[in-house]
């Protein structure tokens, strides 16, 4: 097994294993922004190592025990980007970047939510933003247009009779 710094091959030049992400703090919290760390990154990499459990778990209906060691970060940058992939557990076997990206995207509004980040702030290079659910109101358009036309009716009616009755008592 290799450590994060030993890798067979380094993690820029395998493509289908390697997934780069790009952080931008100070654009999401402002003032507010933390500084990132040695404790982050291993928060990032726990992260990722739940949403890889979590795909297991629920799209592969296997228990794989990842861990933060599994994930594997390399070229990191002072501005908050970085290549990082993933290994199965107690092996050297990469996991495809197919995979790391279904479990990444099962698991965005999560790994945002721990960084308090959205999917501009934190990208995943190459993995598109999660798009929010279009909005569904309670109640379809189209009765909410019936209900303003027909109030609209029913206004024009009793003016209409409130008229007639003030003109026939004259």
């Amino acid at each position: 097994m290799f450590s994060r710094t030993e890798r067979l091959v380094p993690l820029s030049q395998d493509k289908n294993y390697s997934v780069k992400v790009r952080i931008s703090l100070k654009t999401a919290l402002g003032g507010a922004a933390y500084e990132w760390n040695a404790n982050e990154m291993f928060l990032f990499t726990s992260t990722i190592a739940y949403a890889m459990r979590q795909y297991f778990s629920e799209k592969k209906n296997e228990t794989v025990a990842f861990q933060a060691k599994d994930v594997h970060v390399g070229e990191e940058t002072q501005r908050i980007s970085f290549i990082f992939a993933v290994t199965m557990p107690d092996t050297t076997d990469l996991v495809p970047k197919s995979e790391v990206e279904a479990a990444i995207r099962l698991s965005r509004g999560r790994i945002n939510e721990v960084f308090m980040l959205n999917d501009q702030t934190l990208e995943f290079i190459d993995i598109l933003p999660t798009l929010a659910p279009p909005y569904e109101p309670p109640v379809t358009v189209w009765l909410i247009v019936f209900g303003v036309v027909l109030g609209i009716v029913a206004i024009a009616l009793v003016a209409l009779i409130i008229t007639g009755q003030r003109d026939r008592r004259r």
